[in-house]
């Protein structure tokens, strides 16, 4: 089957866990195509919030139809300000393709 290009919405989020030692998260989105290595995008990264609002579209120009989405949220964590520094997971989400696609 031929590749099209998918157009996708990360619209927000919603009472993500607590990511940070003040009480909060620095949440952004990771999307992949089910399976393969690397990324397809990045939303931008929403500071102290555990409700972060993004409404970023994204095209994914390589697109099978019939690939399940793997969505990842995860938590920003900066060197200089965390003890810690490594992101921390928040949640995911793997989303089949008879979900978005006809």
């Amino acid at each position: 089957m031929a590749s099209i290009t998918l157009k996708v919405t990360i619209h927000d989020a919603c009472n993500l866990p607590v990511g940070d030692t003040h009480g909060v998260s620095d949440p952004y989105v990771v999307c992949q195509i089910f399976g393969r290595a690397s990324p397809e995008f990045q939303t931008k990264v929403i500071e102290q919030s555990l409700d972060p609002v993004w409404n970023e579209e994204y095209a994914i120009r390589s697109y099978t139809p019939g690939e399940a989405l793997h969505f990842l949220i995860m938590d920003e964590d900066n060197p200089v300000k965390e003890s810690v520094t490594s992101n921390d997971f928040l949640g995911e989400v793997l989303l089949g393709s008879e979900e978005f696609y006809p």
